[in-house]
């Protein structure tokens, strides 16, 4: 077998390739494995959310707004895929998971150390607590050129991990982590795929 150069590149311009080399592999998992459960907890998010059919008769303004981005995001405009962010940020935000103490952030750009050159790593989305990346969301964006989101997400994972590590180091004085497993989605249109990853 023919030895795969590593090489640095920024996060975007990962694939495949760049995972054999380091060798990463990714393992699919049923839901009921992947989330340690058989019997998933129904969505904690606005009733109205889940039966208004169109988007313009919402009864509220909350569901309004994420049917509303639900709807931009599954309309592909070729050179534009920031609805599917949009959406994401909506979405999560429904679903409870930016509390006090934590916030959802988009194109935050993570500057990792690879192959003894810094390289960037932007991801889509991110939800940040008071010290570290939590999550990370990556869309696919094939429809308009042909990446590889899961290959991007995992780049970004690797540059989450060490953004974590050096805020834990340079601004909480704390020792870095050995390993640690950060959660992300990818999207294609409005249909998630959940990812860990573990760095180490």
């Amino acid at each position: 077998m023919a030895q795969l150069i590593r090489r640095a590149k920024s996060g975007s311009d990962w694939t495949a390739n760049e995972l054999a080399a380091y060798n990463i592999t990714v393992v699919f998992q049923d839901a009921a494995t992947f989330f340690e459960t058989p019997d998933l907890p129904q969505p904690a998010i606005n009733p109205s959310v889940l039966t208004t059919l169109d988007y313009r008769d919402s009864p509220d303004d909350d569901a309004y707004r994420l049917l509303r981005n639900l709807d931009l995001a599954t309309t592909q405009v070729p050179a534009e895929d920031s609805a599917v962010d949009d959406f994401a940020v909506l979405l999560l935000r429904a679903l409870g998971y930016e509390p006090r103490g934590r916030a959802l952030r988009t194109r935050k750009d993570l500057i990792p150390l690879m192959c003894g050159e810094n390289r960037h790593a932007k991801s889509d989305v991110c939800l940040i607590d008071e010290e570290e990346i939590v999550i990370l969301v990556q869309e696919d964006r094939r429809y308009i050129a042909p990446e590889d989101p899961e290959a991007q997400l995992i780049a970004e994972a690797i540059a989450a991990f060490t953004a974590n590590n050096r805020t834990r180091v340079q601004i909480l004085g704390l020792p870095p982590l050995p390993s640690k497993v950060i959660a992300g989605i990818t999207m294609t249109g409005t249909s998630p795929i959940f990812h860990f990853r573990r760095n180490s």
